[in-house]
């Protein structure tokens, strides 16, 4: 995959003190602010008689304002026909990031998607040699007091083949990855995933699940140690109102 610029960061209108935690959290890295798509001004059922969403899908309007954002950009990087790379703006960036993503994207030129962090609260599974699986979990506290430790982290990481892991801070996407997503994620429906480790089914609750049904069909990798990642602070979530 061609390396993506600029980086494009979905950040609400009516939530400034986001974007500015976003630049401090991550200062010197260039970044163009993507106005999401607000929920709260959403047509529900305009969205369902467009083909857009099953009527039986429990996303509330902030989890639709998040999924029609990431389609928005899923769309420009097909018109474009060039890669993008997309955070939230509770992303928390490595220090080298524009250079790091770049170089290992470079390295993965069949690569549809590369996630480059996840919700550390949750699991992440994928395939290693073919199609033996791996799962992990990971300890979200200790990574909260981590964060300086791992921004100023340096090692190069490995791609993994991936199928399963919450969350969308930062991903780096081709125009076929993209493609694929816009076909297999809409319209959004109650499709639960399997995940691993955590032994049940998760129901389609917001795009992030959408997605993980799409990773094992598509060329999704995920970085291993990440790039980026989140405080995943649920009591700041602009998707769970």
């Amino acid at each position: 995959m061609a390396a993506a610029s600029p980086i494009h960061v979905i950040s609400l209108d009516r939530t400034p003190d986001r974007w500015r935690t976003f630049q401090a959290d991550n200062p010197g890295i260039a970044v163009a602010r993507f106005a999401a798509v607000d929920g709260r001004s959403v047509d529900r059922h305009a969205l369902i008689e467009a083909g857009l969403a099953h009527a039986d899908l429990a996303y509330t309007p902030g989890a639709f304002g998040c999924a029609l954002s990431h389609a928005a950009l899923w769309r420009r990087c097909v018109e474009t026909g060039t890669p993008l790379t997309i955070c939230e703006d509770d992303a928390i960036l490595r220090g080298d990031f524009p250079a790091m993503s770049a170089e290992i994207a470079q390295r993965a030129p069949k690569a549809e998607l590369i996630l480059w962090g996840w919700n550390f609260d949750s699991v992440l599974a994928g395939r290693l040699f073919g199609e033996t699986p791996f799962a992990m979990g990971f300890d979200q506290a200790r990574l909260r007091a981590s964060i300086p430790a791992f921004q100023a982290e340096r090692t190069a990481p490995t791609l993994l083949r991936l199928h399963r892991a919450l969350g969308t801070p930062a991903y780096t996407i081709s125009p076929k990855g993209a493609q694929a997503l816009l076909a297999r994620c809409f319209p959004l429906r109650p499709e639960p995933v399997f995940v691993p480790l955590l032994d049940r089914e998760i129901p389609n609750t917001g795009v992030d699940i959408a997605m993980n049904a799409a990773y094992p069909q598509i060329a999704a990798y995920v970085a291993f140690p990440p790039l980026a990642v989140t405080r995943n602070a649920v009591e700041a979530s602009t998707v769970e109102a």
